[in-house]
């Protein structure tokens, strides 16, 4: 068996979990090749695994010269399996595989598609896809809803990560960050848009700021929204809310964290959850999207509904009163993500696609 992955791996930390089930597929005998954009820490564990890389990435959308190249190399390479794991490398690649006797499989990890959108004939919902490997639940019950008169094409493959990866980060001083030492500290993590529900976090905090101990701690890109930054100026504890920013270290400044909250209104399936999660902390979510399949039972964490301010308070100040019931969700929730959502089911789930495509 032969495959060809396109995908990116220039953002380190969160293309991590596809790169690890590259090596993993590679291990478990399937002859793999990547084509990328630029080297990065990942293409270079692949090179040293023996797996070939080729920095010939699609540019753009839609690139006729690109699917062209692209062509020639999946007919040469006699490639029976194209896995491709973003906008580009999608829109390109069903194009490239016309005609072709090549398995086509495009990866989706956000609802939002829609069969009256042309632009999603050009990847997903294009005839010469085969499967659509769907991050969660969610999103393959969206998917599912475009094909009204054909065949379903998804199935789900839950994005895994490794324990190693957050054992011993050791929590980030926050009082370099204006924090004091005796703060209760809520966190998120989140590149600002609309539909992460920042604004529903922040409405809460007219009922937290009664709480003296607590401080909110906002990381991510675009935090300084004209809207958002209004929000917070309004808030009766605008002093005590805390943003960052874009950071590096954001597991060390994750692990300072007593409490993490995920605010979204939609949500495929919340990558920094997880990592929260892993990280032993308890969160409170809402049940945007793909977010409750996280949780096993309410002892692993809470659900709160979208855009409600007052339950979400309700929850962070639960758990800020009670610390026993911290720690203990904090572990059930951990443990929760070790058991269901292990690289070797990652990794097993796709080869059996595979297989299943060429049987």
């Amino acid at each position: 068996m032969k495959a060809l992955v396109l995908s990116q791996y220039d953002d380190v930390v969160s293309s991590r979990p596809e790169a690890r089930l590259v090596l993993e597929l590679y291990r478990r005998g399937v002859a793999i090749e990547v084509v990328t954009n630029q080297p990065s820490v990942h293409t270079r564990e692949f090179e040293k695994a023996g797996i070939p890389v080729h920095f010939r990435h699609p540019k753009a959308k839609i690139t006729v010269q690109g699917i062209w190249q692209l062509r020639k190399f999946i007919r040469e390479g006699k490639f029976d399996i194209v896995h491709l794991f973003n906008s580009r490398a999608a829109s390109n690649g069903v194009w490239a595989a016309v005609g072709l006797p090549v398995k086509v499989v495009t990866y989706r990890g956000a609802g939002g598609l829609y069969w009256h959108d042309p632009f999603a004939w050009l990847s997903h919902l294009h005839p010469r896809v085969d499967r659509i490997s769907c991050l969660s639940k969610y999103v393959q019950e969206q998917v599912d809803r475009q094909f009204i008169f054909r065949r379903k094409k998804t199935v789900v493959h839950y994005k895994a990560f490794l324990p190693e990866w957050f054992d011993g980060i050791q929590a980030a001083d926050l009082q370099g960050e204006g924090i004091p030492p005796d703060a209760l500290v809520i966190g998120c993590v989140a590149n600002y848009r609309r539909v992460k529900g920042i604004e529903t976090l922040i409405r809460s905090t007219w009922q937290l700021y009664q709480d003296p101990r607590i401080h909110l701690v906002l990381i991510g890109k675009d935090m300084d929204n004209t809207g958002l930054q209004k929000t917070m100026a309004d808030s009766p504890m605008r002093d005590r809310i805390h943003v960052l920013g874009y950071r590096e270290d954001v597991y060390p400044l994750m692990q300072g964290f007593h409490i993490y909250v995920q605010p979204s209104n939609n949500e495929g399936l919340s990558k920094s959850v997880m990592e929260a999660m892993l990280l032993g902390l308890p969160c409170v979510v809402t049940n945007a999207g793909g977010m409750p399949e996280l949780f096993p039972g309410p002892e692993s964490g809470i659900i709160v509904k979208t855009r409600d301010h007052r339950s979400m308070a309700g929850a962070i100040l639960r758990l800020a009163n009670e610390p026993r019931l911290r720690e203990d969700m904090g572990s059930e929730g951990r443990s929760a993500i070790l058991a269901n959502f292990s690289m070797d089911a990652y990794a097993r789930g796709v080869l059996d696609m595979y297989r299943e495509l060429l049987d």
